[in-house]
C-alpha cells in the first residue's frame, strides 16, 4: 500500500503539468525535454564542473547548449525539439567537434543561462 501511495504521489507533478496548457503558450517557457533534463540532473550527483544549460537564439529559433558532466566530453547543442545539432565546445581540445563553431561564436554574446547546478560538490 505504501509503495502505491508513493508511486501515485510521484505522478501528481506529471499530471498537473499535463493539465496546465498555459506554460506551453508562454514564450519564456523551456521545452519539456529541457525541464526533464534539469530534473534528471538534480537527481544525479553534482558534476565537476557543475552542469549548465544555455539558451541561444539562432536564426529566429531557440537552441540549447547542454554541458557535459565531466572533462574531455563534448557539450551538445540541441534545437527546441531536442534534435542534436553539433558540439560547439568540449572534447579533448575543448573546441568541440568542429561542426558548429560559427553558430556558437556568432551567438555567444546573446546567450542566456537557463539553468546551472548550484549545489556544492
Amino acid at each position: 500500500m505504501k509503495r502505491k501511495l508513493i508511486f501515485l504521489l510521484g505522478l501528481v507533478p506529471l499530471l498537473s503539468s499535463c493539465a496546465d496548457d498555459s506554460a506551453s503558450s508562454d514564450p519564456e517557457a523551456l521545452p519539456a525535454w529541457v525541464e526533464s533534463r534539469i530534473s534528471q540532473y538534480k537527481a544525479e550527483r553534482v558534476a565537476d564542473p557543475p552542469r549548465e544549460i544555455i539558451e541561444f537564439d539562432h536564426g529566429g529559433s531557440k537552441v540549447y547548449l547542454v554541458s557535459s558532466d565531466c572533462c574531455d566530453q563534448y557539450d551538445s547543442l540541441f534545437d527546441a525539439n531536442q534534435r542534436y545539432i553539433c558540439a560547439p565546445s568540449g572534447g579533448l581540445g575543448g573546441l568541440g567537434d568542429g561542426k558548429c563553431d560559427a553558430v556558437f561564436d556568432e551567438h555567444s554574446a546573446g546567450r542566456k543561462v537557463v539553468w546551472k547546478d548550484d549545489r556544492s560538490l
